[in-house]
């Protein structure tokens, strides 16, 4: 970005909105400082909560934070793991009636597995990192005929990758048993599969034009082995109603309950600080990460 583009960009922050039934679209309450997006919903213990992204504005670094749904509202979002890398795209899962999180780590270069160790959903401990010295970008956990497989996708150089894994919960090891490259960006992760009718969807933000143009979803057979699909709905903005904002890449459901989230675009002053904020930060890792890839070779 050239630096005279610094002071004319709009600074964007994302924006999560769930509804239940027929309602409508409710915005998530914020803790101030922070923004939040990709909305996980989980149903444990006779409850549903929402897993988010917690973006620190002053820092320009995403933490994980939860909410609860109580009479028919999801609590003000509560921070529960910080990392000095970004964390995103908190994916739980119940395995053995204990919560999991796999989140977005590829700052840190790792596939990372949390466990929650109590029933508030709140503490949680890194039990391993699955995979390292790799980028994935929002892994999704899909639990099918007692199995868990990982479903993620790899960004470089125009190359776009999904990959599947199979995760034995026992030894904490993956398998790779699915993997296809595309030229275009259009089947990323946005969101976890759910089951309709007998059939699987899996979410897919398509990103063609710009980062957020809209989510697809896809309809797989895991049977198969089949993971990319065929198109069966598509998702924007405008399908939405949620016509004051601009993006959206994250779509979830559960029961009754849909959330989403969106792009509010504005002017500010503080837009330089923030670019700049975490462009320094974005090139702390990448330097780390370039320094570690030396060592261990």
């Amino acid at each position: 970005m050239k630096i005279k583009n610094i002071f004319t960009t709009k600074y964007g922050e994302w924006c999560v909105f769930y509804k239940i039934k027929e309602s409508s679209w409710k915005k998530l309450k914020i803790q101030k400082g922070y923004w939040y997006a990709d909305p996980i919903l989980l149903e444990y213990k006779n409850n549903i909560y929402l897993f988010t992204e917690a973006f620190k504005n002053s820092q320009q670094i995403g933490r994980l934070a939860v909410s609860k749904l109580v009479d028919g509202e999801f609590t003000k979002p509560k921070e529960i793991i910080r990392k000095s890398y970004h964390l995103s795209y908190p994916c739980v899962f119940v395995y053995n009636d204990s919560v999991y999180m796999i989140p977005e780590s590829s700052q840190n270069q790792t596939i990372e597995l949390y466990k929650a160790t109590d029933k508030t959903l709140e503490n949680w401990r890194l039990e391993q990192n699955l995979m390292e010295n790799i980028e994935c970008v929002d892994t999704t956990v899909f639990q099918y005929k007692s199995k868990v497989y990982l479903i993620t996708y790899i960004q470089k150089n125009m190359e776009y990758i999904t990959k599947v894994y199979l995760l034995n919960m026992d030894k904490l090891e993956l398998n790779e048993v699915y993997s296809v490259s595309k030229k275009e960006n259009v089947y990323r992760p946005a969101g976890k599969i759910f089951e309709k009718d007998g059939a699987f969807f899996r979410p897919v933000q398509y990103n063609i034009n710009s980062y957020g143009e809209k989510i697809r979803l896809m309809e797989i057979s895991p049977d198969k082995n089949d993971w990319i699909g065929n198109v069966k709905d598509e998702y924007t903005i405008e399908t939405f109603g949620l016509y004051d904002m601009s993006k959206t890449h994250t779509y979830n459901k559960i029961q009754d309950v849909c959330v989403v989230d969106a792009l509010h675009e504005y002017t500010t002053l503080l837009t330089p600080f923030y670019i700049l904020r975490r462009k320094c930060h974005n090139f702390r890792f990448k330097f780390k990460n370039s320094f570690k890839k030396k060592v261990s070779d």
